[in-house]
């Protein structure tokens, strides 16, 4: 079968072939008069075949045309403001190859203009970003080729990675090392030293100034030069500069512990603790655990890991307290510690939601119940105990399910009245995923009472049902759809 559209082109490039030059010249004008795209590519088209080189002001001009737009490009249009850009940067990368020079002066023009356009762009899908990261891709290989004055590079870089809101030259003296060579990286790193001299150091919970914009970047700057040297010491130093989180004695922690210095490494993680009495960063606690475990200091391990349940005591930080106990054959010492903690805060948050109704101070705050307990009951494979708290005290929605799942068997009442709480507020999600859920809980309840030789009281149930939520005309109408009558 005949391709139309082959059969179309053909028939066209038949015809072009017998027009005139000039005929063909004044169609493309024409058309370009009202295609921006064709415009632009004929602009850098004849911009680059100029014979003494490339003509920057033309290149220019387009980038300016693509990029600079005076509204603000929203959703709707922002796949095709991205794609227009694309079409520039395709030019580029073809340009370097005979032109290495001159395509490193536009790339860093088309990065400066993306970089100021971003922020009125709708970039919910993530065009930007790799238009930005492939014109760096682009710059780095026309750099490789022409060679430019390192040292002015690095000036370049520096100043561009400091500055950028964007991550531009993220990292630019490990991507353009072999660039810069020696010379370079000396004036990248003597421009990056002068910087960092005038960032403060700052301690633990100390806050950075308002004012201290270029910290980050000129850290990441300190750090990859560091990095670089394969200096243990240098990259700690560079660390060191900000203490005020506890994840910052992790790192060193960290690093001293990848040199192969354990010594250095606990050292830095007890400090970080120590810096952060009550509530502190999980992974420095379980760095610092794991330290002591390893120095078989079992009795100072548990001491830690039991500070992070003290502070989050639910299933997770039981679940990791078993095994240090384990360790020095506590475990039932510290469970019943564990779950006296949890009613001590059980009973707390109680009296004081309590106080709070009687006082009418209006919260937001969840209602307390028991499912911590019930949800280390279910993972103990204790069915009974966790059936007693949730009976006590209440659960979370999906523990009320799983209980009901373990409790089908030989306690089927049980499960059954578990199922019926959940149709009420099932419905009030007011949706149609809401109402198939609500059957589906019915569906089991229905093949319980019907194991159990109770079709007549289910039947009165379903009626009742009907009768209570009878405005929900989608849920009838799935109920309709049933064979339970």
């Amino acid at each position: 079968m005949d391709d139309p559209l082959k059969k179309d082109a053909d028939t066209i490039k038949a015809f072009l072939s017998n027009q005139d030059k000039s005929k063909l010249i004044d169609l493309l004008l024409d058309q370009s008069q009202t295609d921006d795209r064709l415009h632009e590519k004929l602009a850098m088209q004849a911009a680059k075949s100029e014979p003494r080189g490339p003509d920057m002001a033309s290149f220019r001009k387009v980038i300016n045309s693509a990029v600079k737009r005076r509204r603000f490009i929203d959703y709707a249009h922002a796949f095709e403001y991205a794609q227009g850009i694309e079409q520039i940067i395709d030019e580029l990368d073809q340009m370097a190859q005979d032109h290495p020079s001159a395509t490193i002066d536009l790339c860093e023009y088309a990065l400066t203009a993306l970089e100021s356009a971003t922020g009125s762009v709708d970039d919910s899908d993530g065009h930007m970003t790799p238009l930005m990261r492939r014109l760096q891709e682009i710059h780095l290989a026309a750099c490789r080729k022409s060679n430019p004055d390192p040292k002015n590079l690095a000036r370049l870089l520096f100043q561009r990675e400091l500055t950028t809101d964007y991550d531009v030259f993220y990292g630019a003296a490990e991507t353009y090392k072999d660039v810069l060579g020696p010379k370079g990286l000396a004036v990248f790193r003597q421009l990056a030293e002068v910087q960092w001299s005038k960032i403060p150091p700052l301690g633990p919970r100390q806050k950075r100034s308002t004012e201290d914009n270029p910290r980050f970047q000129i850290t990441h700057i300190m750090e990859t030069l560091a990095m670089m040297s394969g200096d243990t010491e240098e990259l700690v130093a560079v660390k060191s500069r900000d203490l005020s989180l506890e994840y910052a004695f992790l790192e060193i922690a960290q690093i001293y512990k990848k040199a192969g210095k354990d010594d250095l490494a606990l050292e830095w993680a007890e400090r970080g603790v120590r810096s952060f009495p009550g509530r502190c960063d999980a992974r420095l606690r379980d760095f610092l655990a794991e330290e002591y475990k390893r120095q078989s200091r079992h009795d100072e391990a548990i001491v830690i890991i039991w500070s992070e349940f003290a502070d989050w005591p639910n299933l997770t930080y039981y679940q990791k307290l078993k095994p240090y106990a384990d360790q020095i054959q506590a475990w039932p010492t510290w469970r019943q510690k564990s779950l006296d903690l949890i009613r001590d805060r059980i009973q707390r948050e109680k009296d004081s939601s309590q106080k709070e109704r009687s006082t009418s101070i209006i919260t937001w705050s969840r209602v307390p119940d028991h499912s911590a307990l019930v949800s280390i009951f279910l993972w103990e494979k204790d069915a009974e105990s966790a059936w007693h708290e949730a009976t006590e005290g209440g659960c979370t929605q999906d523990l009320w399910l799983n209980l009901a799942a373990l409790r089908e068997e030989e306690h089927p009442e049980d499960a059954i009245r578990i199922y019926q709480n959940q149709i009420a507020p099932t419905l009030d999600h007011k949706n149609n995923a809401a109402y198939e859920e609500a059957v589906a809980f019915i569906q089991k309840i229905h093949d319980i009472m019907s194991r159990l030789s109770q079709s007549a009281e289910f039947s009165k149930y379903l009626q009742s049902l009907r009768a209570s939520h009878k405005r929900f005309r989608n849920f009838m109408k799935l109920l309709d759809k049933t064979n339970w009558y």
